[in-house]
């Protein structure tokens, strides 16, 4: 399991290195900004963005997920083109 003060940790990072997170039920979530995601002491808020490139702070929707489902923290840059760590996974931009 994955807990706050990791999550907070790679958030905080400088300079600030993009990741995955990879859950439970095989779901990965891309975070390109740190503003993307909001900590609380149980479950982390992930903005889904609106394109690959849209701006830092526009979302089309979010993702609530509890840190008990988190099961590691990937680098984007750490994989070959970037991909998720599983090729099969569903990755929200």
């Amino acid at each position: 399991m994955v807990s706050q003060a990791d999550v907070l940790r790679r958030l905080r990072e400088q300079p600030f290195q993009p990741f995955f997170v990879r859950l439970t039920n095989g779901t990965t979530h891309k975070i390109r900004h740190p503003e993307q995601v909001l900590v609380t002491s149980r479950s982390i808020v992930i903005g889904i963005p609106k394109s690959e490139n849209s701006p830092r702070d526009e979302f089309r929707d979010y993702a609530l997920v509890s840190l008990l489902h988190v099961v590691r923290i990937d680098p984007i840059g750490s994989l070959p083109g970037g991909q998720p760590p599983d090729s099969e996974a569903q990755v929200s931009a």
